[in-house]
């Protein structure tokens, strides 16, 4: 069949105007599933308490206070869930790693903790952390943070290392010689804490 050279510019004419419609149709699929797509959202295990001071003993306004205590070892709670909120961010700088973590319990009680970290597990670790409860006030320190576990260590999610700081995600054991409470009262108390807080911003 000989066509002619009108019919093939036709012909020609609406495969690529077909092109152009399944290219487009595509494009809108791709748009709209990376748009439906949502970062996992962050997640914390923390067990935590406050209690008197070994360099002050009875300067603690109370013997030994639970804190935050959400989560295992094994499995960290995803923020919104049953109350608790997490924001945190892990963010590499060079060697180091500034971390930014807060989580926050009902009561509401909270444990935030501020500094710069490396994997360098010989070196002192030096950190801020608040402690914040609504029964029983707000303490603040100086404190250090080491990656000895204290149980059996869990490897972190994703991950075959062990305790440590990584691009979103820091697990470590916080600890708090001298807690101050932030309203100005005398109370003196040491806080520790493990905390894991994994899908952090980077």
């Amino acid at each position: 069949m000989i066509c002619s050279k009108t019919g093939a510019a036709q012909w020609l004419g609406a495969m690529k105007r077909m092109c152009v419609l399944v290219c487009a149709a595509g494009a809108v699929t791709v748009s709209s599933a990376s748009c439906s797509s949502a970062a996992t959202p962050p997640q914390a295990y923390v067990s935590s308490l406050i209690e008197g001071s070994q360099n002050a003993p009875g300067a603690c306004a109370f013997g030994t206070q639970p804190w935050v205590n959400d989560g295992t070892d094994e499995t960290s709670v995803p923020t919104n869930t049953a109350g608790t909120s997490v924001t945190c961010t892990v963010a590499q700088n060079g060697t180091s790693f500034n971390v930014d973590l807060n989580v926050q319990v009902p009561g509401p009680i909270t444990l935030t903790i501020r500094g710069t970290l490396t994997n360098d597990a010989t070196a002192t670790q030096t950190v801020t952390a608040a402690f914040g409860s609504q029964a029983y006030g707000d303490y603040a320190g100086t404190c250090t943070v080491d990656y000895l576990p204290v149980n059996e260590p869990k490897a972190l999610k994703g991950s075959t290392s062990l305790m440590g700081v990584f691009p979103g995600r820091v697990w470590g054991n916080l600890t708090c010689p001298t807690l101050m409470n932030t309203i100005g009262q005398t109370s003196e108390c040491l806080g520790t804490a493990e905390f894991k807080f994994e899908d952090c911003s980077e």
